[in-house]
């Protein structure tokens, strides 16, 4: 359950805080093909290591990190399932208030309006490089905080107030149920998402992450569905696919 609020900028300035995102891979492809799936796949893989990746023992994360997956649906252009990350979001983070819904929907929207490269722009082997690598999925990994209400009273009351739009700023932080996590949430274009997450993000090592199904109606993977669905049509425009 993330929740951070602050002051956004105006959209011209969010739009021009996601363009080092949308047009420049800072990171290093990295496959997943020898990862852990949890259970679901290729998208399991990518979304642990987008996890493994985001991660810095003894560091605190001071904004969401965004991951691109590729070749995780089936027929892929290249036997190879891979992710690749960038960290070039705390402007972004900041221009949008920290504030998860408005950061999602303003990649989503600056992807849709980014023109794509001019016909001969682009050399033909990054063109192939990039028709081989096709954006199957997208995974956003940030702090949240993990409740139970079948183990106490407080994750009940938690649960509700949730529910029922209750919840107040703070109320997470305070509560001893509400226990302190890092989650990775992915989703795939045919509509599969899942939630992977680490209780102690903190620690070197440790215990493997857990994981869950989860659907688009979960509003965080609602969110990175839209943004991965401007991302595909932008790259699909922009090389042929």
């Amino acid at each position: 359950m993330p929740a951070p609020t602050g002051f956004a900028g105006s959209p011209d300035e969010r739009a021009a805080a996601w363009q080092p995102f949308l047009m420049d891979a800072t990171g290093m492809l990295q496959s997943a093909e020898s990862l852990p799936d949890h259970g679901q796949g290729r998208l399991g893989k990518i979304a642990h290591g987008a996890l493994a990746d985001a991660v810095t023992p003894g560091a605190a994360a001071e904004h969401p990190r965004l991951y691109v997956g590729y070749n995780t649906l089936p027929d892929p252009p290249f036997p190879m399932a891979g992710f690749l990350g960038n960290d070039a979001m705390r402007g972004a983070w900041r221009a949008c208030g920290g504030e998860l819904w408005t950061f999602l929907a303003e990649g989503a929207r600056s992807l849709r309006e980014s023109p794509v490269p001019q016909p001969g722009s682009v050399d033909e082997r990054s063109r192939s490089l990039q028709r081989m690598m096709r954006v199957d999925a997208m995974v956003l990994v940030w702090s949240a905080h993990l409740i139970t209400p079948e183990e106490c009273e407080g994750g009940r009351a938690l649960a509700a107030n949730i529910a029922e739009g209750y919840l107040r700023p703070g109320d997470l932080d305070a509560s001893p149920a509400a226990r302190p996590c890092v989650a990775a949430w992915a989703v795939d274009r045919a509509g599969t998402g899942l939630i992977l997450w680490r209780e102690d993000p903190a620690a070197d090592g440790g215990a493997a992450p857990d994981c869950t199904p989860t659907s688009t109606r979960d509003p965080v993977v609602a969110g990175i569905a839209e943004l991965l669905d401007a991302q595909y049509t932008w790259t699909a425009t922009a090389f042929g696919y």
